[in-house]
């Protein structure tokens, strides 16, 4: 069980990670490795925004914990998992690193390390346009089809533009999402 004192620098690490200023975060301010159990601060990405927590992978019990934050800028839930109920850590093009269970309620984490939450806030929610929108509207033509917009209608809409990350948010996001990996027992593919 996490202490209250490290409960209470997560949460003064992810309100200064809210406010801070792009740069190099420093790894023991977000990540120690220490008598088997791996400890990141993270943000995981939700509807309305992130919230904070830590992931701890015990060694020694084969286990990964997600618990929330102390107070508003927790996460509301906590999980537990074995090793091998772990489906796969991977990370992409956007923010963040995904941890996927195989089965729970919650089966799909996206956390960055904290120092870097704005950047988890920041990426691209949203895709497509009017073509899109037709299409997943339900909308049927008079020969029961659903209604296509084609051509340069299609388009018409919110178009995004890709959020380029700076180099020390990928790097920290690769190393915390290699380390998870490595407290498993896996490499990265």
């Amino acid at each position: 069980m996490r202490t209250s004192s490290s409960g209470v620098g997560l949460a003064l690490g992810i309100a200064l990670g809210l406010g801070a200023t792009p740069g190099r975060a420093d790894e023991a301010d977000w990540m120690t490795d220490a008598d088997g159990i791996l400890d990141i601060k993270v943000a995981l990405s939700e509807k309305d925004g992130a919230c904070g927590a830590a992931l701890m992978l015990d060694r020694a019990k084969k286990t990964l914990k997600f618990e929330g934050a102390p107070g508003e800028i927790g996460c509301q839930f906590a999980l537990e998992a074995a090793f091998d109920e772990v489906k796969s850590v991977k990370t992409g093009d956007g923010a963040g690193f995904l941890v996927e269970l195989k089965k729970g309620k919650r089966k799909k984490l996206l956390m960055i390390p904290v120092p870097h939450v704005q950047w988890l806030l920041t990426q691209p929610m949203a895709s497509g346009g009017f073509g899109q929108a037709m299409a997943t509207s339900g909308l049927r033509g008079p020969d029961g089809e659903p209604v296509r917009v084609g051509g340069s209608a299609g388009g018409v809409g919110p178009q995004l533009k890709k959020v380029e990350l700076p180099k020390e948010v990928t790097e920290d996001t690769a190393k915390a999402a290699g380390a998870v990996l490595a407290a498993l027992g896996r490499s990265a593919k």
